[in-house]
């Protein structure tokens, strides 16, 4: 008795098993409404028993390829989603620099790296032929992404600059020969002081190369 009844049940799995999946949004339901030709809710009263009511498992392959684009998708935003909260974590190393009383930005490499891999996993995301509901926003996490590596570039040359001019500039005696020249370097000098003081309070790195 207890076999047939579990045989009998065990036709009822595959729409257990796509119904039940965390991938299934409103849209997604919506869509299997259209595909069944009757209006699924998924609330509290849903059950198997009312979807068995309805007969769903005449419309299994239409359930299942709802389903299986969901899961696509679902697996779309987790990885947009894990490459995002990947980046809370990342930081300059901020040191200070001899006694000039400001700061410098180190470790850089691996960030470039993570930026590199993160820029290449989110351009073939974009290529998915299920990334329609997110694209806007792969879209922007591109941009960013792009924006950040960008401006890491520009930081890195700045610095290795400043670096190089900071002792020159730092002399009385080149200060008196170039005054035009030293009132260019001052005025850059500024801006790199109070950049790296903001960065040294705090180095999180998509907080620095927030585009905004």
């Amino acid at each position: 008795k207890l076999r047939e009844e579990t045989n009998e049940f065990r036709q009822h799995l595959p729409v257990i098993q796509s119904l039940a999946s965390p991938a299934l949004k409103a849209r997604h339901w919506e869509l299997l409404s259209e595909r069944i030709g009757q209006e699924i809710e998924p609330d509290e009263e849903l059950t198997l028993k009312g979807l068995l009511d309805m007969d769903v498992g005449r419309f299994i392959d239409q359930i299942q390829e709802v389903c299986v684009a969901a899961k696509k998708e679902y697996d779309l935003e987790t990885a947009l989603a894990n490459m995002k909260a990947e980046w809370a974590a990342v930081s300059y190393e901020v040191l200070p620099y001899r006694t000039t009383g400001t700061f410098v930005v180190s470790g850089v490499d691996d960030i470039i790296s993570l930026l590199d891999d993160h820029l290449a996993k989110t351009q073939t995301m974009r290529t998915s032929p299920f990334i329609k509901p997110i694209e806007a926003v792969c879209k922007d996490w591109e941009f960013r992404l792009k924006y950040a590596q960008g401006l890491l570039d520009e930081w890195i040359k700045c610095q290795r600059t400043w670096m190089y001019l900071e002792p020159i500039f730092g002399s009385e005696d080149i200060m008196r020969q170039l005054p035009t020249e030293a009132r260019r370097f001052n005025a850059v000098d500024a801006l790199w002081r109070k950049i790296m003081a903001d960065t040294n309070q705090d180095p999180a790195f998509m907080v620095q190369c927030d585009p905004e």
